[in-house]
């Protein structure tokens, strides 16, 4: 899903309410032209709709491969969690997609990094929720 899909995407999860969905990747914002008004109107709008969670992955490749900084997410991560809130979103790497702007270890820091930057602080228990948590409850999984 990319941004311009988000309208469709939207419309068929009203007219299916019951669907659980996953919006991976973060719908793939232009994080690389920093365009995030109507990708975050759009992923407000679906993110009232409490069967549908969102995956916090794909990002760095959306950025400048060669020259991304963090920054360059925080107003994508900081409108994700106050959208979804904690229960709702899920740690990705997109490994090994990734590999083409950055190591495993870089986007998982980049994530850990852009949370702790988050104005309301997420506890112990959120943040594990993001990181593991919450899949396993979407995907009911018994770990």
């Amino acid at each position: 899903v990319y941004p311009r899909h988000l309208p469709h995407i939207y419309e068929m999860l009203k007219k299916v309410p019951g669907l659980r969905a996953v919006i991976d990747h973060l719908a793939k914002p232009e994080i690389r032209i920093q365009e995030i008004s109507s990708w975050f109107s759009w992923m407000q709008k679906i993110s009232e709709l409490p069967n549908v969670w969102c995956k916090l992955s794909g990002m760095v490749t959306e950025a400048d491969h060669k020259d991304w900084m963090q920054l360059d997410f925080e107003p994508y991560i900081h409108c994700i969690v106050n959208s979804f809130g904690s229960g709702r979103l899920m740690y990705g790497s997109d490994w090994p997609v990734c590999l083409q702007a950055a190591t495993y270890t870089q986007v998982y820091n980049l994530l850990i990094n852009c949370l702790e930057k988050l104005p309301e602080k997420l506890n112990d228990t959120e943040r594990e929720a993001i990181f593991g948590g919450n899949a396993a409850k979407f995907y009911k999984l018994n770990l």
